[in-house]
């Protein structure tokens, strides 16, 4: 019998960042402002408000302006981001 909390599946995720192709490893359940931030190291995203209504968060997919404190990683897999530092 397990206890405690299952660890969340990971799997692999390639995203035109800023112009740029990139790959990494990221967890099912990873916000992209913590990708954007820890992974990729691009700390202009700032995490606000924590549920997408201040926009310190605010990033481009796809040129649509969205929050990435609500957004999980993976459905980014194979789209544009933008960042403040693009």
């Amino acid at each position: 019998m397990q206890t405690g909390n299952p660890r969340p599946s990971k799997r692999p995720l390639r995203v035109k960042l800023n112009g740029r192709w990139r790959e990494d490893i990221v967890t099912d359940n990873q916000l992209l402002v913590d990708y954007l931030r820890d992974v990729a190291r691009l700390t202009g995203v700032k995490t606000g408000c924590d549920g997408g209504e201040c926009g310190a968060c605010t990033v481009l997919v796809d040129g649509e302006a969205l929050p990435s404190c609500v957004m999980l990683t993976v459905r980014c897999k194979g789209r544009s981001i933008e960042t403040i530092e693009g």
